[in-house]
């Protein structure tokens, strides 16, 4: 397979670079990819008894498969439940951004036979690094990825059969305010995706972040005065639409 791309490269290479002479025997290189403003999500559903009547999802781990596939950004993801105790440890999943790409045949059209041999062996040796790099990045992606959504659909799937009598969301959206405060990193975009109707049950308000988040309600049947109005900032219907919209970031 790789002699195959190798004579391919080589021959469209010869064929169609004959015209750009200014750019002949340049060493090989390695293409530039695309890296998009890293993110940080927290995503909180809510699991209290009020969530059958106020139209609120309970979700399958399905549902953040965009983010498992965009690799030409960083996404930190977190994920937790909004109970009747919401002080629970997060479950967190970290994606890196793919900074590898492969390599770059440069024009040879008046190079000499040594260095077209030499010119090869360079290519060859930086492919093989760049399949070798890709095959252990898609590998521990995956894993990572399957273990995260086996703790997310177990933890769902156990409170789908027992909702929880109240709902703690201020406490919820304290805990996910204290993993943007720990940012290394300022040029990075924080979400914070509450999948829920929005109403604390001890009727406590939020008004205030000490974090630059933006906060979405996803909240199906529209509720529409909630004990959060103070820090919402966008309101969805869905989680899919949430998830969309925090990937269309600019930078």
């Amino acid at each position: 397979m790789l002699g195959i791309l190798l004579c391919a490269g080589f021959y469209l290479l010869f064929q169609g670079t004959r015209s750009h002479d200014s750019n002949d025997n340049q060493p090989v290189t390695i293409a530039r990819l695309p890296i998009d403003m890293p993110i940080r999500v927290v995503y909180e559903q809510d699991v209290s008894g009020s969530t059958k009547k106020n139209g609120v999802e309970l979700i399958r781990s399905s549902i953040f498969q965009p983010y498992f596939e965009n690799t030409n950004r960083t996404v930190d993801l977190y994920f937790g439940v909004i109970s009747d105790s919401s002080a629970k440890k997060l479950t967190h999943l970290f994606l890196a951004a793919k900074t590898f790409a492969p390599p770059l045949i440069p024009s040879l059209s008046s190079a000499s036979v040594t260095e077209r041999r030499l010119t090869k062996e360079a290519y060859e040796k930086l492919l093989k690094k760049y399949q070798a790099d890709s095959s252990y990045y898609y590998k521990m992606r995956r894993l990572k990825i399957a273990d995260f959504c086996h703790v997310v659909d177990s933890i769902v799937n156990f409170t789908r059969k027992k909702l929880s009598p109240r709902t703690d969301l201020i406490t919820a959206i304290n805990i996910a305010d204290k993993v943007f405060n720990y940012s290394e990193n300022d040029a990075i975009k924080n979400y914070l995706i509450l999948n829920s109707d929005g109403l604390d049950t001890f009727h406590r308000k939020s008004t205030k972040l000490k974090n630059d988040e933006t906060v979405i309600l996803v909240n199906a049947s529209g509720v529409r005065k909630t004990s959060i109005d103070g820090i919402i900032k966008q309101n969805f219907q869905a989680s899919e639409q949430a998830i969309q919209y925090s990937l269309n970031v600019n930078d």
